[in-house]
C-alpha cells in the first residue's frame, strides 16, 4: 500500500511534472506484481494483483495472491478487506489516511499537490524510459522512505515501476502491466459499505 502512495506522490511533484507530464485518465486498471526485499529476510515477499482507478475520486487495489486483500476508497470513506472482514477507515478522523487519500485521489486524477520542499528530484533518460530518484527532504518522510525509484514509459508517461528504498534497507518495488485505460470497472468495485 505504501508503494502505491508513493507512486501518486512522485507524479504529483512539480519538479517531475515540469519533466514529465502524465496522463490524466478518467479510468484505469492494471495488474500489479509487488516484491518486498527484507535485509532481516533471505527470501523476497512476493505479491500480485489488480488496481482498478475511477475519475475522479475511486480507488480499488486488489491484492490475490498470495493472500487476498482490498483497500478501497470511495471519495471520504475506505476500506479494508480481509478475510472476508471489512474494516472502515474514517478518514476525516484519521490524519495519516487521510493525506493518503488525498494524495492518492489529487495524484491519479493528475493534479499538483506536492512542493519541490517535499522531494529532491534527480531525472535520467534513456532510449525507451524516464527513471526518476525521488529523495525526502522531509524528516517525517525520511522516516518511511530515504528514496523513492520511478520507471515511466516515454510514449505516454505512463509508471510502470515503484521501488521504495526504506531507510533501514528493506525494499519494495511494485510493477504495473496490463495497463488498461480504456474499460471502466463496475462501480461494484469501488464499494465501501
Amino acid at each position: 500500500m505504501a508503494a502505491v502512495v508513493m507512486l501518486i506522490c512522485l507524479m504529483t511533484c512539480p519538479s517531475v511534472a515540469r519533466v514529465l507530464v502524465p496522463l490524466r485518465p478518467e479510468n484505469m486498471s492494471c495488474s500489479f506484481v509487488q516484491t518486498k526485499e527484507s535485509v532481516m529476510l533471505q527470501e523476497k515477499m512476493v505479491s500480485s494483483g489488480r488496481m482498478y482507478f475511477s475519475s475522479p475520486d475511486k480507488v480499488r487495489w486488489e491484492y490475490v495472491e498470495p493472500l487476498s486483500r482490498v483497500f478501497i476508497m470511495n471519495g471520504e470513506e475506505a476500506v479494508f478487506i480481509a478475510d472476508g472482514k471489512k474494516q472502515k477507515v474514517d478518514l476525516s478522523k484519521n490524519r495519516m489516511f487521510r493525506g493518503i487519500s488525498q494524495v492518492m485521489m489529487l495524484g491519479l486524477s493528475g493534479s499538483p499537490l506536492l512542493s519541490d520542499n517535499d522531494f529532491s528530484v534527480e531525472v535520467r533518460e534513456t532510449a525507451l524510459m524516464w527513471e526518476v530518484t525521488m529523495t525526502p527532504k522531509k524528516k517525517d518522510m525520511a522516516r518511511f522512505m530515504a528514496e523513492v525509484r520511478l520507471v515511466l514509459r516515454k510514449t505516454d508517461c505512463l509508471v510502470t515501476r515503484v521501488t521504495i528504498v526504506e531507510p533501514g534497507g528493506d525494499l519494495t518495488c511494485i510493477e504495473l502491466k496490463d495497463i488498461d485505460l480504456q474499460t471502466t470497472a463496475d462501480e461494484e468495485k469501488f464499494d465501501v459499505r
